[in-house]
């Protein structure tokens, strides 16, 4: 080919391809990413590092003082993960950012989007692998959480972890809480039985030198007691109402 034809047509091939680059215009460097582990930046087409790993440490609850409900139980999540950077002295926090209700949280994004409050972090020898982890106090306890990890640089981009952990936060099982007390008389071997609307009845009993014949309601809704009746009313042959007894049936 001639070298007069040669030029056109490079010239022609470079605009196809991308190559030739206006005054002014920034180079883009374009190459394949894993998407499924690159760090997702805050600023677009900025990638930082790539998430290697992060798991729930802890899922637990603890039995706040004065509890007397379920939802007073301190439900709290441990996270730990990693993350490779190209120098870890550029970072300036680390973090989780969760929510109940955004799938996809970021930090800022929402009032739903809320910060673990704890949070220790270093990095590793090879100055290219930071880990931290974090604790989150006083979530709602049996309820779906989507949390997101992220670092931010110096230069203030936030990068967070393209996999977001989805997880149902702990369901509190065998737990008792003190609830309000009777103002029936001390007793034992009472009868008593609960139905699904939440009321216990308590009936009869023995105490010191006696047994009762008193009927109570415990509902559990409300945390309220209350006396239903009193049975005492027999005849010669037979009782026409419950008595005085213990060690019944219920």
């Amino acid at each position: 080919m001639k070298a007069s034809h040669l030029i056109p047509y490079l010239m022609t091939i470079a605009v196809i391809t991308g190559c030739i680059k206006e005054d002014g215009e920034p180079y883009t460097i374009m190459r394949e990413i894993d998407t499924t582990n690159t760090l997702v930046s805050s600023l677009k087409g900025y990638m930082y590092g790539t998430a290697q790993k992060s798991e729930i440490t802890k899922d637990t609850f603890e039995l706040k003082i004065g509890a007397s409900q379920i939802e007073d139980l301190d439900v709290y999540l441990g996270l730990k993960s990693s993350v490779y950077v190209y120098d870890t002295s550029h970072i300036v926090q680390c973090g989780y950012v969760y929510s109940y209700t955004n799938t996809n949280p970021t930090v800022g994004q929402d009032s739903t989007c809320k910060l673990f409050e704890n949070i220790t972090w270093n990095s590793a020898n090879n100055h290219d692998s930071i880990k931290f982890e974090g604790e989150q106090h006083n979530l709602k306890f049996n309820s779906d959480i989507h949390i997101r990890p992220f670092v931010v640089n110096q230069a203030g981009d936030t990068c967070y972890s393209p996999r977001t952990i989805n997880h149902t936060t702990s369901k509190p099982s065998n737990v008792w809480f003190r609830r309000k007390d009777a103002m029936l008389s001390a007793r034992s071997e009472a009868i008593s039985a609960t139905t699904n609307g939440g009321l216990v009845y308590v009936y009869g009993g023995r105490g010191n030198m006696e047994c009762y014949s008193d009927m109570w309601v415990y509902n559990s809704t409300n945390d309220t007691w209350e006396q239903k009746a009193t049975f005492s009313e027999k005849n010669t042959y037979f009782y026409t109402r419950p008595v005085e007894r213990c060690n019944g049936a219920a």
